[in-house]
């Protein structure tokens, strides 16, 4: 994609390949090749092989385990000033969810998926304060939620409040199955930065359509391979 006036920084179609074997899928993601600048992480799972299906050393979170991927953050900058712009991170996990029987199949169609996905997120955010800005996620809208085609499933995503931090304007996630009872999960942050004393050039409603693009791009480079028990599988709930 093309940056915006002078912004530069890692072009996800440029990154490094890396994949992960589960169970019942395979994923290869496109990471971007991080800058040597300020602020700058790239933590990246060394172990890729998880088709064994042994969970135990993943981490607990209520129902799931969950085991990070992927952790990543660094800046974009303007090629005239130098200066950074916008500092991005970006976080990838995979949850193993404990509360779907073996025999339950729901994750092998995009709309029962999303369906089971949806209602956890409203359910989390019962009882939250009511949302009162223009054009912001709330339960009413679905989080703005917006299904993201692949060719055998689709996943989804969603947009979030932030739980920490300057919230100038919600947090995009999204949502890929992998198998029977396995998801993957992407989180990406996108923030303005500013220096003492003078503004950031770029405004924040340019930055939020970057970070839009950005998201779509990376995600569209988000590949799945499933096993070939599950297309049986996926194929004998589409017939029925």
């Amino acid at each position: 994609m093309e940056f915006p006036n002078f912004i530069s920084g890692p072009q996800f179609p440029e990154g490094n390949f890396v994949s992960f074997r589960f169970k019942d899928s395979e994923i290869t993601l496109r990471l971007p090749i991080i800058p040597n600048n300020d602020d700058t992480r790239d933590n990246v799972c060394v172990e890729r092989d998880f088709s064994d299906g042994n969970t135990s050393s993943w981490d607990d979170c209520l129902t799931n385990r969950i085991k990070e991927l992927v952790l990543q953050s660094w800046n974009y900058m303007d090629d005239v000033t130098h200066d950074d712009v916008a500092n991005c991170f970006m976080e990838v996990h995979v949850l193993e969810h404990r509360d779907i029987e073996d025999g339950d199949l729901r994750f092998l169609n995009g709309d029962s998926y999303i369906e089971y996905f949806l209602k956890l997120i409203k359910d989390d955010h019962e009882g939250a304060e009511p949302e009162t800005r223009p054009g912001w996620p709330t339960v009413e809208n679905d989080f703005l939620i917006r299904r993201v085609k692949k060719p055998d499933i689709d996943g989804f995503q969603v947009l979030l409040k932030r739980c920490y931090g300057p919230e100038m304007y919600p947090t995009p996630l999204a949502f890929f199955p992998l198998g029977k009872n396995l998801s993957l999960k992407i989180t990406f942050e996108f923030c303005s930065l500013h220096y003492a004393g003078r503004k950031n050039p770029y405004s924040d409603e340019m930055l939020h359509k970057l970070k839009a693009e950005l998201f779509d791009e990376f995600l569209s480079l988000v590949n799945i391979e499933y096993s070939q028990d599950i297309l049986a599988l996926i194929a004998a709930r589409s017939e029925g």
